[in-house]
């Protein structure tokens, strides 16, 4: 299992540094994160949330959050019934508002390009714009195999990356 984590974390910085041109550098003085129209220093507080959580995230953001991460789409089929409300608080409270994609795509590229398709398309239906980020957030459940091989399962995460930063959008993995 520590080898398994060991290489999900491995591929997620690999892939958040060929999809969006971040370089590695040497940690001295916070570094900023830019993200549509605002920006967040490093190591800033931010949420997690889907349709569990309130539309209201003022109370987060009293709390110090930055900005949030909005579950806006699962598989082909699913997308949060509270993620046009989220996003539209975390503007008005001043947070940088994100989105992630629950994949369910295993270790299938055509698949993840379906997926990748219907995460843009409920991104943009529930008012993420294009320049903000949306995250492939890619672990087990569901029916999400993690288990299909390094080659196959990058392949797949980073097709999904490309059409999201095709579709103008900053792709991250989250996992």
């Amino acid at each position: 299992m520590l080898f398994k984590k060991k290489f999900i974390t491995k591929l997620a910085c690999v892939a958040i540094f060929l999809t969006t041109g971040i370089a590695a550098v040497k940690a001295q003085a916070p570094q900023t994160v830019q993200a549509s129209t605002t920006s967040v220093a490093a190591r800033s507080l931010g949420i997690d949330v889907a349709s569990y959580q309130s539309a209201d995230l003022s109370a987060h953001a009293r709390s110090g959050a930055k900005f949030a991460v909005v579950k806006v789409s699962e598989g082909t089929s699913y997308r949060n019934p509270k993620a046009s409300g989220q996003i539209a608080s975390a503007r008005s409270q001043n947070m940088i508002p994100m989105g992630y994609h629950f994949a369910t795509f295993s270790a299938s590229t055509s698949v993840a390009k379906r997926e990748a398709n219907y995460a843009i398309s409920s991104a943009k239906a529930v008012g993420l714009n294009p320049g903000s980020y949306l995250a492939c957030d890619y672990e087990s459940g569901d029916g999400n195999n993690i288990n299909m091989g390094k080659n196959p399962t990058a392949n797949a995460i980073i097709a999904f990356m490309k059409k999201v930063k095709a579709a103008g959008y900053k792709p991250l993995l989250y996992a």
